[in-house]
């Protein structure tokens, strides 16, 4: 089982970023830390990292990037739900790094490499619907989708694969001109 944050805080009108939420994480023991170069280590005390303090900056500015990407690429599938509405927030995540997501197990059986973290955040829609995505971290790739909890989500998820394939089809075609 993984590490539950939540939050009702976030501004309405506009998809404000997740950071604020994702600067608090709370770790197995039940203690809290901030990803702030100001207390470091503490974020990996919990991981039995050794890390050093001039490496905690790095880190720091790391993952702020990997969830600012987590977040624009929830805000892409959201846009291909046809929510326009901009009025969405993270509003809890769990941090599941022990727990491979089916798409990170069923692709490392042939061979891809497994993600070093994974997070499920919980979407709230302008106060209407809660979403469940699954987030896969992996080096230099942030692997965002709706989980397969919905008809719904099953859905949005077939129609992207469609277009994924379409327009690899596409640029075989061009290419081959």
């Amino acid at each position: 089982m993984g590490n539950h944050i939540s939050s009702n805080a976030g501004p309405a009108g506009g998809s404000p970023s997740p950071e604020p939420l994702m600067q608090q994480q709370q770790h197995g023991d039940g203690n809290k830390s901030s990803s702030s170069p100001k207390e470091p280590g503490k974020v990996w005390n919990w991981k039995s990292a050794n890390v050093k303090q001039t490496d905690v900056g790095d880190a720091v500015r790391i993952r702020k990037e990997n969830t600012e990407e987590a977040w624009q690429k929830v805000l892409k599938w959201e846009a291909m739900r046809g929510n326009k509405s901009g009025d969405l927030r993270l509003k809890s995540f769990v941090g599941k790094e022990n727990d491979l997501s089916p798409r990170a197990r069923f692709r490392s059986w042939f061979g891809h490499e497994l993600p070093f973290d994974r997070h499920d955040w919980i979407v709230d829609r302008c106060g209407k619907k809660e979403v469940r995505y699954v987030i896969d971290y992996y080096d230099g790739k942030v692997d965002v989708r709706p989980a397969m909890d919905s008809a719904a989500n099953a859905w949005v998820r077939m129609r992207a694969t469609c277009m994924r394939w379409k327009s690899d089809l596409i640029e075989i075609f061009n290419a081959s001109d």
